[in-house]
C-alpha cells in the first residue's frame, strides 16, 4: 500500500513534535482549512500551500514527490476559530445572542465542521478557557455544563489589541507611505491601523470586520486624505510608463486618435463655393478628357 507524503516546513519549536492534522472552519471563509495541532503545547498552526505546479520535485529515502508542492506551517490564534464557532451557533436572527453549551459545538460534523478534528482543538484545555474569558459571557451550569455567549464588548476589545500598532510589520511600511505620504503623524498612525485592520480581517466574517472599524472610528482623516488624492489624480493628466507598454495594445488607440485630432486641426479651412466656382465645377463634368479626343493605340503584339 502506498504511503501519501507531503514535505511540511514548521516553526522549530514545533519540528521536534508530534502534530495532528484537523480540518478546522475557516474563520472568515465559508470552507474548511488544513491545520496542524502541537496538543502538548497548545499551538495551533495553519497550513499554507506552495504549488510548484510540477516544476520541481522532492527526493527522499526511496521517495518522490513530483508535484514539488510543499506546506508551509504558521502559529495562528485558535480563537478566532472560536469566535467563528460561537458565533454561528449563538446568533439569533435579531441579531442578538443567546447562551449555548460550548462543548456541544464539538460534537457537529456536517459541512465544514469534522467532529474528531473540534474534539482535538476542544482537548487543549488552556486554549478553550482563554476563548470564554476573552470572547464570552459564562455562566457555570455545573461541573460538566458551562453555557456561553458572545460579548461584542469583548471581542471588539480583543480585536482592537491584535491591531497593536507596536506588532505593525516593516513589510508594510511602504504601503503606508505611498497612501500617507508626507500629511502628518495622524493621517500616517491610521494609515497603519487600517492595514492592521486589513492583516486581522482576513480571519473575521464581515460582520466583526465592520464593528472593528466602527471601534476606530471608521477611519476619517485616512478616507478624506484617500478621496483628495483621488480628486487630484482624476483631474491630472496620466502617462503610460514604459514598463506598461505592449506593441500594438494599448499604444495603437491612443496614437491612432492623437494622429486624427492632428490631422484635423492641420487641415486648411474650407471656403463656400463661389456661383463661379459652383459653374466651373459642372462644366468640368461635361468636359472630355484629352484621352478622350486621342485614343490610344493598341499594343503591337
Amino acid at each position: 500500500m502506498s504511503v501519501a507524503r507531503r514535505v511540511v516546513i514548521a516553526p522549530k519549536q514545533c519540528s521536534s513534535e508530534k502534530l495532528q492534522h484537523l480540518r478546522l472552519p475557516h474563520p472568515r471563509a465559508k470552507s474548511a482549512s488544513s491545520y496542524y495541532a502541537d496538543v502538548q503545547n497548545q499551538i495551533l498552526l495553519e497550513a499554507t500551500k506552495v504549488d510548484m505546479k510540477g516544476k520541481r520535485s522532492w527526493l527522499g529515502d526511496n521517495w518522490v514527490q513530483g508535484d514539488g508542492s510543499l506546506s508551509i506551517l504558521t502559529p495562528t490564534d485558535p480563537l478566532f476559530i472560536y469566535l467563528k464557532l460561537i458565533t454561528e451557533e449563538s446568533r439569533m436572527k435579531d441579531g442578538s445572542y443567546k447562551f449555548i453549551d460550548i462543548d456541544s459545538l464539538k460534537l457537529e460534523s456536517h459541512g465544514t465542521k469534522d467532529a474528531v478534528s473540534l474534539s482535538v482543538l476542544f482537548s487543549m484545555k488552556d486554549v478553550k478557557r482563554r476563548a470564554m474569558e476573552t470572547l464570552c459571557e459564562v455562566q457555570e451550569i455545573n461541573e460538566e455544563t458551562v453555557m456561553v455567549k458572545v460579548s461584542e464588548d469583548k471581542v471588539v476589545r480583543w480585536l482592537k489589541k491584535k491591531c497593536n500598532l507596536a506588532m505593525f510589520p516593516r513589510a508594510l511600511e511602504r504601503t503606508v507611505v505611498a497612501v500617507a505620504g508626507n500629511c502628518g503623524e495622524q493621517v500616517r498612525e491610521e494609515a497603519m491601523l487600517r492595514e492592521m485592520v486589513y492583516l486581522v480581517a482576513e480571519y473575521l466574517e464581515e460582520e466583526w470586520v465592520g464593528k472593528l472599524v466602527e471601534a476606530f472610528g471608521g477611519f476619517k482623516l485616512i478616507e478624506e486624505h484617500d478621496k483628495q488624492v483621488a480628486g487630484a489624480r482624476k483631474s491630472a493628466v496620466s502617462y503610460d510608463g514604459p514598463e506598461s507598454y505592449t506593441p500594438g495594445m494599448m499604444a495603437a488607440p491612443a496614437i491612432k486618435a492623437a494622429k486624427s485630432k492632428a490631422a484635423k486641426s492641420k487641415a486648411a479651412p474650407s471656403r463656400p463655393k463661389t456661383r463661379t466656382s459652383t459653374q466651373t465645377g459642372s462644366s468640368a463634368k461635361k468636359t472630355k478628357t484629352l484621352d478622350g479626343f486621342f485614343p490610344l493605340k493598341a499594343d503591337k503584339k
